[in-house]
């Protein structure tokens, strides 16, 4: 008996150790899943620290708005035009094109946003800063007010002018009225830096050597533009966006035409420069060198009416600063705000006539940086290379818009050599 006691006890004991040896052998087991977890959640911690607040600044982006809406030469500095002009935009914008206030942004300050993006060309993180709002917040906004510029408020303040009336520009000019009296306007394309993925770089790439859009425009003699197409890669020429234009919505009645220079192609749309004869101003203006024959006064003429378009460019991207590099956006954004802000362009010109905006206009063929944008296009003249291609012209339309320049300058000739024997002196 005291046998089987004893056997039944040394078995209950060695039952009782190897239940002890697995349940120390689970706190081991637990012990070190602990410290392993311990181990990850620390290095978790130290790769990513809690984050810091960053837009905490007391003065917010709607307080910066007020601010600078007091002071009018800060108003025109940091978002390009007057303040009267500024509620008057954003009225439009609000009762006729969709701007509203959201939860956390007023209609006021999303315009503000997109304003001083376009007038000082501010990088995101500069932007997020002055506003106090995120990255994605501010590219929002910059987006969607750009496509609101180039929808209906496009159509409203971009348009071709009225055949109707002689421009005043052209009708009390006597050195061009009334050789140019079916003028409506001048036309040129010019290039704005553009980004682009690696991929896209080489088609992007003008001939000057950088990556741009070219963009195909015209104006008037108000310095407002009347047509824009925009987002054509770097190499495109001239000649190949007018072709374009003119095969999709760009038209004139018969007898009405632009004035060109030599990048395009000679047609009933396009009265150009004669080819090979001295045409820029700067070259008359040396040494007071006067005209010798018909061609040559025509070009005189001819480049002193267009003119304009070289102006308007030096001056609207004076106006945007957003150009002075390449904007960071996708490629339809970028093609979008050239449009956008040739609206608010015109904008600007139709309610601010007085304004300093107004004084940079008429000071801009003064301006370093305009002229720089002027001789940039204007060396190209009457002296391009070759004849821009242009398949759809026929061998009739050239002849018929041959035939008017002849005819224009050989009125021109007549009258000058008129005006010199009543005068008994050269005038031109």
């Amino acid at each position: 008996m005291a046998r089987i006691t004893t056997r039944l006890l040394v078995k209950k004991y060695s039952q009782l150790s190897k239940k002890e040896m697995c349940h120390k052998n689970i706190l081991k087991a637990s012990l070190l899943v602990s410290t392993g977890a311990a181990a990850m959640i620390s290095m978790a911690a130290a790769l990513n620290p809690p984050r810091t607040p960053v837009r905490t600044s007391a003065l917010t982006g709607r307080q910066w708005v007020l601010e600078i809406l007091d002071c009018p030469v800060r108003v025109m500095e940091q978002l390009g035009m007057a303040r009267h002009v500024f509620f008057k935009l954003l009225k439009q914008l609000q009762q006729s094109h969709g701007l509203s206030d959201s939860r956390y942004v007023s209609a006021m300050e999303k315009l503000a946003i997109f304003l001083h993006f376009a007038r000082t060309g501010s990088s995101s993180r500069m932007l997020q800063e002055r506003f106090q709002r995120s990255g994605e917040t501010i590219s929002r906004y910059i987006r969607q007010i750009t496509k609101m510029l180039v929808g209906s408020f496009y159509k409203k303040y971009v348009n071709l002018p009225s055949m109707d009336m002689v421009p005043p520009q052209i009708r009390d000019d006597p050195k061009l009225f009334p050789y140019f009296e079916n003028c409506r306007g001048a036309i040129d394309g010019s290039h704005f830096n553009s980004w682009v993925h690696q991929e896209a770089v080489i088609r992007n790439r003008n001939r000057k050597g950088y990556v741009s859009q070219n963009v195909l425009a015209i104006c008037d003699w108000n310095l407002r533009f009347t047509y824009i197409l925009s987002g054509w890669e770097g190499s495109a020429a001239d000649s190949r966006i007018f072709e374009y234009a003119r095969k999709q919505d760009l038209s004139l009645p018969s007898g009405y035409y632009f004035l060109a220079d030599a990048g395009f192609p000679l047609c009933d749309m396009l009265l150009t420069p004669y080819r090979g004869v001295r045409y820029h101003l700067k070259e008359w203006a040396q040494g007071n060198q006067k005209p010798q024959n018909k061609e040559e006064l025509f070009n005189l003429r001819h480049a002193s009416g267009r003119n304009v378009i070289e102006r308007i460019f030096g001056v609207y991207k004076r106006e945007f600063g957003v150009f002075k590099t390449a904007p960071e956006y996708p490629m339809d954004t970028q093609a979008m705000l050239v449009p956008a802000l040739c609206t608010v362009h015109n904008f600007i010109g139709i309610y601010d006539k007085d304004s300093q905006h107004s004084m940079d206009r008429s000071r801009a063929r003064g301006n370093p940086a305009t002229q720089m944008d002027e001789e940039a296009r204007s060396n190209r003249g009457a002296q391009a290379a070759e004849e821009p291609v242009f398949l759809a012209i026929t061998s009739e339309e050239k002849q018929r818009a041959s035939e008017r320049r002849d005819r224009i300058a050989e009125r021109m000739w007549n009258d000058y050599l008129a005006e010199i024997e009543r005068r008994g002196t050269l005038h031109t």
